[in-house]
Parts: C-alpha cells; sequence; structure tokens
C-alpha cells in the first residue's frame, strides 16, 4: 500500500498527461494504481475486495481510466472482477478514438465483447469514433476510392467498410458486439451486397446466420437467389434455420 500512497501524491506516476490525471481522477488506491501502471497492484487490490466500479471525482470510474490510457491488462482484470459501464456521463466512443491504434483495436475488442459500449444502437452504427477502432477512417475512405468502391466524401458504416476491405477481425467483431447486420448509411448497399459483389463466401455465411436481410433487390434478382448460387441452396436453408433457432440478429461467434 505504501506504492499506491506514493502513486497519489501530485506529480508521481509517470508522463506529463498521467500526471495530469493524477492531479485532478485519482484519490483512491485503485485509480492510483491503475494511472501509474502497476497490474500488480491493481490485481492484489481487487482480490482484497476493492470495489471495481467504485467512482470518484468527477464521475470517471476505473474501467474508463484503464481504457483512457490504454492499459489492456487491467481492462481485462476489472472486467473479470465484474466491473461495467461506470461514469455514464461520458462518452465511451470518444473516449475509444482517443486511443494510439496500437491499444485501441485489443482494447476495444475487450470491451465490445463485454458489452462495455453500446455498438448496437443507430448513433453508433454511423459514429465515427467506432469506425477508427481498427483502422483509421480518412484512410480507409482512400482505399476504397481508389478501388472504385465509395467517393472520398462518403460516410460508411463500420460494418460496410469492414466487409469491403475484408477486415475479418473487425467484422467479426461488430456482429459480435450485436451490431446490425443490415446496418447501413443511406449512400451505400448493406453489407451483405458488397461481400456478395466480392464473392466472399465467409462473410456471407457469417451476415446471413446473424439474421441479415435476404428479401433485397441484387442486379436484377434477389439477394437470397445471389447467396444461394453462392454457397449453394442447401447451405443456405441450413443458415436461414439456424438462425430461426437462435434468434434474428444472433451472433454466429458467441
Amino acid at each position: 500500500m505504501a506504492v499506491v500512497r506514493r502513486l497519489q501524491r501530485p506529480g508521481v506516476g509517470g508522463p506529463r498527461g498521467v500526471r495530469g490525471l493524477l492531479s485532478t481522477e485519482v484519490d483512491t488506491p485503485l485509480t492510483a494504481a491503475i494511472v501509474g501502471g502497476h497490474a500488480d497492484i491493481v490485481r492484489r487490490l481487487l482480490e482484497q475486495g476493492a470495489d471495481p466500479d467504485v467512482t470518484r471525482v468527477r464521475g470517471r470510474s476505473p474501467l474508463l481510466l484503464a481504457t483512457r490510457l490504454g492499459r489492456e491488462e487491467m481492462v481485462d482484470l476489472l472486467l473479470e472482477a465484474g466491473a461495467n459501464n461506470g461514469g455514464k456521463g461520458y462518452d465511451w466512443r470518444l473516449v475509444v478514438s482517443g486511443l494510439s491504434l496500437g491499444h485501441r483495436r485489443k482494447v476495444v475488442t475487450r470491451l465490445m465483447e463485454a458489452k462495455v459500449i453500446d455498438f448496437s444502437s443507430p448513433k453508433s452504427s454511423n459514429d465515427r469514433g467506432i469506425a477508427l477502432v481498427f483502422r483509421d477512417e480518412a484512410a480507409l475512405l482512400v482505399e476504397l476510392a481508389r478501388e472504385g468502391m465509395a467517393g472520398r466524401r462518403q460516410r460508411l458504416t463500420p460494418l460496410v467498410s469492414a466487409v469491403l476491405l475484408g477486415r475479418t477481425e473487425c467484422w467479426r467483431g461488430l456482429l459480435l458486439a450485436g451490431v446490425d447486420p443490415d446496418s447501413h448509411g443511406t449512400r451505400e448497399a448493406p453489407p451483405i451486397v458488397g461481400a456478395l459483389r466480392l464473392g466472399e463466401g465467409e462473410t456471407v455465411r457469417a451476415l446471413v446466420e446473424a439474421g441479415c436481410a435476404l428479401d433485397g433487390e441484387l442486379d436484377g434478382g434477389t439477394v437470397r437467389d445471389a447467396v444461394g448460387e453462392l454457397l449453394g441452396g442447401g447451405e443456405l436453408a441450413d443458415l436461414v434455420a439456424r438462425r430461426r433457432e437462435g434468434g434474428r440478429g444472433g451472433s454466429p461467434f458467441r
């Protein structure tokens, strides 16, 4: 505990940005250990019964603080201890988009699995911060433009972007988080259409099982016909039956 008490003194604990957090936000042993980067102390405090959701100054929870700092191991420890979405007055998507690219993917994937951030709401499905989870949006749009799939100023939803660029880890993570498999912007086709045009059987299979609509039109026919042609009628029937058992929108990755 001596280390924790030392961390609570202003000016101790790391870079200038971290010191600022100490002077304005840290007033518990748990948050002090998080800011100082001491995962062993965080683990010990939680094992000894520290509340993983204790919130003090400005409503910042330990989980939100660990996320802001990109402390992947501490995010895991807090979630395992039962931490939930504390600090409800803060925009988690904004917190996530402020992380470095290196930390962002690992931390956000963990938060997605724990359902800390709601990725299924209409606002979040078009949110720029979520598009930044796995790739910088500007670079993504430029790449799409070069391939003739989108104009540079077109706003693409994260799921459509991931499907068009073949980012398997990204679209799998979004479906796991409960994103609507049909989510798309007003100027873009649904994810299933992009996957079909690219001939991506794995993506098509996952979207169908997740509950995407099959009654849309595609190149003079229907989405259902195109899926049957790509995967085979028997497999399509199996996928449709499986999703009926699990309910529409159920993730095939759980």
